[in-house]
């Protein structure tokens, strides 16, 4: 399978070739595209990824008094 990950918005397209049992990760993003080269299964597979900075809160919580 050939991945190709345009890079930036000047044409630079990056390809690399996955044989049986290869992986890559590819940045939120950026523009993908598959091409299968034989026949076999491919997974793209999505998941999030904890980050603590990207939540901004206004107060952290506080202990109620009855």
């Amino acid at each position: 399978m050939i991945v190709r990950v345009w890079k930036d918005d000047q044409g630079l397209v990056d390809e690399t070739l996955l044989n049986a049992g290869d992986w890559t990760r590819i940045k939120p993003g950026e523009y993908h595209q598959f091409e299968g080269v034989e026949d076999g299964i491919a997974f793209e597979l999505y998941w999030a990824q904890f980050d603590h900075d990207d939540i901004e809160r206004e107060y952290s919580g506080s202990k109620k008094n009855d």
